[in-house]
Order: C-alpha cells, then sequence, then structure tokens
C-alpha cells in the first residue's frame, strides 16, 4: 500500500504536468503565473486525458500559494487581479467576477470550480459490509451502459473506444434485490491516478451504500498500482460528505474556463 506522502507525492507531479509548473510551485507562497501559447497546447505533457489541452484560464490551490495556467493574451491583466496573500480569496465569488471581466473579450468564463479529494491511508473507516458487491474491468463495464442513472459513476460507452480519450476501468456495482442500486466507477484519466465517481439511485440512498463502494472501488484502484482520487462539485456537499466517510480528504482545489466558447 502507499503511504499518504507518497500519494500527495504522485498527485502534485500530476497536477504540475496539468499546470506546465514545477511540482514544487503549489508549496511555495505567492502566484506563479504560466502564459500559454497554442503550440504549447499540442505538446504531450502527460496531462489528464480528462482535462483540456489548451487551458485559457486554469488556477490551482493546494493550501500555501496559487498557480494559474492562461492564454498568454491575457497573462499580463490575470497576473495584476491576482491576490498573492491569503491566496483562497481569489477562489471567492468577488475574485471570479474580477477574472471573468479580464476572460470576456475571449468570449470565456470561469465555468468550473472543483474540490479534489485524496485517501488517507492511515484513516481507521467503517463502512457496510453486508452488501451484495460485485467488480467489473475494462470492457465487462459495458453491459451497465444499458442502465440510465449513474453518469457519475460511468463514461457511457468508454470502455469499449479507442480515442484515447479516458476509459471507465474499474466498477464496483451493488445490487439489492436484483436491482443494480449503486456504482462506483474509475476512469484512467492518467497513467498515475484514476478518478472515482459514484451513483446510487435515490430509492437506496442514505443506506451506507455509497461510502462503501467508494471505499471497495479505492482499494481496487490501489491495486492496479494507481492512486484514486475523488472529485465534487464546488456546493455538492453530499458527495464530500460520501468521499470523507470513505476515507477521503480535501486535498487541493481548482478553478477552470472549460468547454466552448461561453
Amino acid at each position: 500500500m502507499m503511504t499518504n506522502d507518497e500519494i500527495i507525492k504522485i498527485a502534485m507531479n500530476q497536477c504540475a504536468k496539468d499546470m506546465m509548473c514545477e511540482p514544487e510551485a503549489f508549496l511555495s507562497e505567492g502566484v506563479l503565473l504560466i502564459p500559454m501559447t497554442d503550440c504549447e497546447a499540442v505538446r504531450n505533457r502527460g496531462q489528464k486525458r480528462s482535462i483540456l489541452s489548451f487551458k485559457t484560464c486554469n488556477m490551482v490551490y493546494w493550501g500555501k500559494g496559487i498557480v494559474c495556467t492562461c492564454d498568454s493574451r491575457i497573462a499580463a491583466e490575470m497576473k495584476r487581479a491576482i491576490q498573492p496573500d491569503n491566496a483562497f480569496r481569489n477562489m471567492e465569488l468577488c475574485k471570479l467576477y474580477e477574472f471573468n471581466d479580464i476572460l470576456a473579450p475571449l468570449n470565456k468564463q470561469i465555468n468550473c470550480m472543483a474540490n479534489y479529494l485524496l485517501p488517507d491511508v492511515t484513516a481507521d473507516v467503517s463502512v457496510r459490509n453486508d452488501l451484495e458487491i460485485s467488480i467489473l474491468r475494462a470492457t465487462d463495464i459495458a453491459r451497465l451502459y444499458g442502465l440510465d442513472g449513474f453518469h457519475n459513476a460511468l463514461d457511457y460507452g468508454s470502455c469499449v473506444r479507442n480515442d484515447g480519450r479516458r476509459k471507465d476501468s474499474v466498477a464496483v456495482v451493488c445490487t439489492v434485490d436484483g436491482t443494480v442500486a449503486g456504482v462506483a466507477g474509475a476512469t484512467d484519466d492518467c497513467d498515475s491516478m484514476w478518478q472515482i465517481g459514484i451513483d446510487v439511485l435515490p430509492e437506496f440512498r442514505r443506506q451506507g451504500i455509497a461510502s462503501a463502494l467508494v471505499k471497495r472501488c479505492a482499494e481496487e484502484v490501489f491495486a492496479e498500482g494507481k492512486v484514486p482520487y475523488y472529485c465534487s462539485a464546488w456546493s455538492n456537499v453530499l458527495s464530500r460528505k460520501t468521499a470523507r466517510a470513505a476515507g477521503f480528504y480535501p486535498a487541493w482545489v481548482e478553478i477552470a474556463c472549460v468547454g466552448k466558447d461561453s
């Protein structure tokens, strides 16, 4: 089993590849701003398969300073706008309005705010152990694609395609009286880290199924030699509670401009 220090090191190294910086940047105070040009977007840095190669404006905070990778055309304005002291304040609403004003001429805006959690391998976690659980891998996961209601756990269709994008790699399935009640899935976002998602059908919620599935899924990811990580929307308190109950803790946060023109 990996140690917590090893897990953090792997996660920071991956964030560094995503953001085009050195891992040490996340442990430094102040602001590191990295301008990005079109030619850099096509370079394979080992970034996650789940994110865009070109970053119009991405900001990462691990608890020290801010790392911002952005379009070179707005780099000077972003450098002036980012607050170096109390760096977490850059993730608050008043600053997001300011950043969006800078992005407006590019017809873009900050439209993704995410919390990322990592497993604490020293945590004493107690979850349900009386569930009917099955494990699916690789193309066997395709048998779940005919079911609706599991879009956080599954990237529908991904395990049978071959287009270089991330794929469903592990699915942990809970069945109750013959009905699939919940699924925790892991996608192969990059070579070192797999992301866990969870869905439990409404009629089976608040029964301890979600935390049990997430914990088991993390164990399966560790068994593959990868680091499991968990992402939730900024305001999804229940999702973060599920992750905490499964032994995860908040590690870093990101805001980003993703997708097509606003």
